[in-house]
């Protein structure tokens, strides 16, 4: 008997008339290349000590940090909280320069503004800085 070759024709036209259909695209495909990275971690002291006391004493909120790289144009900007005393940012390769503040709640500078130069960022790799804001430099 050849039942099935006849449910499948009926199948097929049923599916026609519910107004079921298939549309296809002919696209390319987006090729995404990958930059090399690396990461630049800061970690930070508040009159040479890492706690939220220390942070507290000034009002300090939050590390703002401003990162540029060799043509000196702006391509990021982090907020940490005071107390987190370290902050990791993956980066393009090349050498960067960022400026590192304090700021309160309100996002206003608490010390006055640390230049960091020299940020060699290179493929697979982590450049830490450690940095400290003095109480010299608390505003």
């Amino acid at each position: 008997m050849r039942l099935a070759p006849v449910l499948s024709t009926a199948l097929v036209a049923a599916t026609a008339l519910c107004g079921c259909s298939v549309h296809t695209t002919d696209s390319t495909p987006t090729v995404v290349v990958q930059q090399p990275t690396g990461q630049l971690t800061l970690t930070w002291t508040v009159a040479g000590a890492a706690s939220a006391s220390a942070c507290a004493a000034y009002d300090a909120d939050a590390l703002e940090v401003n990162i540029f790289d060799s043509s000196g144009r702006q391509v990021d900007s982090e907020f940490a909280n005071c107390e987190d005393f370290a902050l990791t940012v993956e980066l393009g390769i090349d050498t960067y320069s960022a400026e590192a503040t304090l700021v309160d709640v309100n996002d206003l500078a608490v010390s006055t503004t640390l230049p960091l130069d020299d940020l060699r960022v290179t493929e697979g790799t982590e450049l830490s800085v450690d940095i400290d804001f003095p109480d010299s430099s608390m505003l």
